[in-house]
């Protein structure tokens, strides 16, 4: 994708969704660190790792914009994250115990 294509993009989107941009990839980033065989070539990973700075600078810029702190809204976007991680691992407890009573 050319540089012109890409800042059109990045510009359309809005900075909650920026936000959630680097919420998820950033997740893959970690996911990298514990299974690295799933993770893309090293040249790859960098590239990927300054494509979100730039999706940093485009969200503050934006968020800015219209009145609003992009690091609240990633740290927003992490806690939800968060939340569901949280909850489907306790509904998945949930059901082992009572797959666990009816043994």
């Amino acid at each position: 994708m050319n540089e012109k294509l890409f800042e059109i993009l990045l510009n359309a989107l809005s900075p909650k969704t920026l936000a959630y941009l680097i919420r998820d990839l950033e997740d893959s980033q970690a996911d990298w660190r514990y299974h690295p065989e799933d993770a893309p070539p090293e040249a790859v990973q960098q590239e990927l790792t300054q494509t979100l700075k730039t999706i940093e600078a485009v969200g503050t810029e934006l968020a800015e914009a219209d009145g609003l702190d992009f690091s609240q809204l990633l740290q927003q976007a992490i806690e939800e994250q968060r939340q569901k991680d949280w909850t489907w691992q306790r509904d998945r407890q949930e059901q082992q115990n009572w797959t666990n009573d009816l043994e």
